[in-house]
């Protein structure tokens, strides 16, 4: 975050406030869980012509290059400098003047440069977990970092934006928080595994391993393994199983307690076909169903 600093008070900084009115009634959050590679989504969503807002966590923005899809905007909240590999393509070089790149001040410094040398369209945020607006700042850490962000030519510093821990919930609030859109669709948000992923397969298996390991040794790793918390859940709107981890399951809980505070008048719809998240204020089509009721 400090090394951010520099880029974050330039002159030519700028803030989510700062992105331009958006055409379309409608967004589509493109998360990166299995689900879109099981129902093919990726090629669906291209072949739909569908003229709304395309909106991605970072991990995805790649794979969507690849099927002919150039998203409107990219997520990336995470600091780890393995994001840089989600950027770093001849793909991501061609198109990034046609993108809109928002981060959170703390991601890393080697992705920053990245961008900026690329002459990336960045757009700066503070992710917290907390609030789903700038009015509703209330904790002191955050205050005190949006004030480091201020200068004479940014008086406000940069803007917040709720993120609940992942990019997949920074992504859905920046489509009503940030592009005022009423209409928005998941996919990707499986927020669990299908049945039979292995163990070494998971998206958290690697800090499991070191975490493990550093707190109870390798040689009663093994076992530990076999006993990862797991849990089978039964998603009643698709009528399937998930299996979820810790992680998922904080994330899901973190992400329905958004969906509680959210704008009445805000529609989001769950069109991942599976997966764990399930909601009472979430309506439930699959993507091509989304797609002819939502062109734009």
């Amino acid at each position: 975050m400090g090394e951010n600093l520099a880029y974050i008070r330039r002159k030519d900084m700028k803030s989510l406030r700062d992105i331009p009115e958006s055409g379309g009634k409608s967004a589509i959050i493109v998360g990166g869980g299995p689900s879109i590679a099981i129902h093919n989504q990726l090629e669906t969503l291209r072949d739909s012509k569908y003229g709304g807002q395309i909106i991605t966590c970072d991990r995805m923005l790649i794979p969507l290059l690849k099927v002919g899809i150039v998203p409107n905007y990219v997520v990336s909240v995470d600091g780890s400098p393995i994001i840089l590999n989600f950027f770093k393509h001849k793909l991501v070089n061609q198109n990034l003047d046609k993108i809109k790149i928002l981060i959170h001040m703390a991601t890393h410094p080697s992705v920053t440069r990245f961008l900026y040398r690329n002459k990336a369209q960045v757009y700066w945020f503070l992710a917290h977990s907390l609030y789903a607006s700038e009015e509703e700042v209330e904790n002191s850490d955050a205050i005190v970092t949006l004030a480091m962000t201020s200068t004479k030519n940014h008086i406000k510093g940069i803007q917040t934006l709720v993120a609940g821990g992942n990019v997949g919930v920074a992504a859905w609030a920046s489509a009503w928080v940030v592009l005022h859109k009423k209409i928005v669709a998941l996919i990707g948000f499986d927020m669990g595994y299908p049945e039979g992923t292995p163990l070494n397969k998971t998206y958290y298996y690697s800090s499991f391993l070191e975490h493990t390991q550093a707190t109870c040794g390798k040689g009663t790793f093994a076992s530990l393994a076999t006993q990862i918390p797991y849990e089978k859940e039964y998603n009643p709107a698709w009528k399937s199983h998930t299996y979820t981890d810790q992680v998922f399951r904080s994330y899901k809980n973190i992400f329905c307690s958004f969906l509680e505070i959210a704008p009445a008048d805000v529609q989001t719809y769950s069109c991942v076909e599976g997966g764990a998240l399930y909601h009472p204020k979430l309506k439930y089509l699959t993507l091509k169903q989304f797609l002819e009721e939502n062109k734009d």
